[in-house]
């Protein structure tokens, strides 16, 4: 096997592997490997990322960025700004002996990059959409037996495959009133795709963002990115608006294949205890993405009082709550994370165990 950076291969071939393989998401395709190098700004990132070649055939691609850890400027690590890389995507048809021997030579070389690049953290996950196959490649979590630490949590799926009917009954009963009062009470919601996004959609969201976080959170070129995703049919815009016609909330979810995925959310602070509006929100683009024939729609991570690669906070259990209330099952997000240097394993392990005490007490 050789081994082949992206420079080489071509973004058009490295993408072509993606919708061929079924292992390969959203974040192993070059659009989010581009967003992501632009997160941290210039000159805090690189990208490293592999295809494997086999007598002249492409057989996977490991999506790899080395950056700067946000908290410690001087070290570097392979992450995602923020999320964990992607497990390597490898081609059909693999029988498990050969899966397994090309996941270990294409590890062998993660970690040969991690000590040229004199890299300090690691963090991996697994497509989490891999569990819902009637035969999964991984019943158990793979990232221990490579050398990671095993840091796996649930995440939450929702099957589109039913009518709405069925999809209501298996709402908590307090969303569907829910949904119920925002729209008695004046608020509708619109979900934007790439056959209706306008540049006046796309900029009341982010204006809505910028009001709801109080600042700017990213440079202006992943604006320009996400933008660019919704009209080429990468995600979608929902937005709720109020009686007044102002938008009250928007959700900017990603689609790829079949599945669609709960990327980010905003409310205007001014209206954030009105009834209804994110469960109108959620729901509206649960029927769009239905109609529009997706299968699946991952609602995102189940934080619980644990202590893994986060240490979750009191609101973001009750955001995890809030959206098992849409119906849908948990399911396995296999993860890992490995430590390149002992140092920062010892300083990260004491502000985890600092951060749980504060946050959830010990009984």
């Amino acid at each position: 096997m050789k081994f082949l950076p992206t420079s080489l291969l071509g973004t058009a071939a490295w993408d072509e592997f993606c919708r061929q393989s079924d292992d390969a998401g959203f974040r192993h395709t070059s659009t989010w490997i581009d967003y992501t190098l632009h997160m941290r700004g210039p000159g805090g990132s690189t990208d490293l990322s592999f295809g494997v070649m086999d007598e002249g055939k492409l057989v996977a691609v490991a999506p790899l960025i080395k950056e700067r850890i946000h908290q410690r400027p001087e070290l570097f690590e392979f992450g995602f700004a923020g999320w964990n890389i992607p497990y390597p995507a490898l081609i059909n048809g693999l029988g498990d002996r050969h899966r397994e021997k090309m996941t270990k030579e294409i590890f062998q070389e993660i970690d040969r990059l991690a000590r040229q690049e004199v890299i300090a953290y690691a963090a991996v996950e697994v497509n989490p959409l891999l569990s819902l196959r009637d035969d999964p490649p991984h019943l158990c979590n793979p990232l221990p037996f490579l050398g990671f630490h095993a840091t796996e949590i649930a995440t939450h799926i929702i099957g589109l495959d039913r009518d709405e009917d069925s999809l209501l009954r298996d709402m908590r009963k307090g969303h569907k009133s829910d949904i119920t009062a925002a729209r008695n009470n004046g608020l509708s919601g619109r979900v934007f795709d790439a056959a209706s996004i306008t540049d006046d959609a796309f900029a009341a969201y982010r204006r809505l963002h910028l009001r709801a976080a109080g600042r700017q959170t990213r440079p202006d070129r992943t604006w320009e990115l996400m933008h660019e995703w919704i009209k080429s049919g990468f995600a979608v815009l929902g937005i709720v608006s109020g009686r007044s016609g102002a938008p009250l909330a928007a959700a900017l979810c990603l689609t790829y294949k079949h599945a669609a995925y709960y990327g980010s959310s905003c409310v205007d602070p001014e209206f954030a205890n009105e009834r209804g509006a994110m469960h109108l929100l959620l729901w509206e683009v649960m029927v769009h993405l239905k109609a529009a024939g997706l299968q699946w729609f991952e609602t995102g991570w189940q934080h619980t009082p644990t202590m893994s690669q986060e240490v979750p906070s009191k609101k973001e259990v009750a955001i995890s709550h809030f959206k098992r209330g849409f119906g849908g099952r948990n399911v396995p997000y296999f993860r890992g994370e490995r430590f390149y240097d002992p140092e920062y394993l010892r300083e990260i392990s004491g502000h985890r165990v600092q951060k749980w005490i504060e946050e959830w007490g010990v009984e």
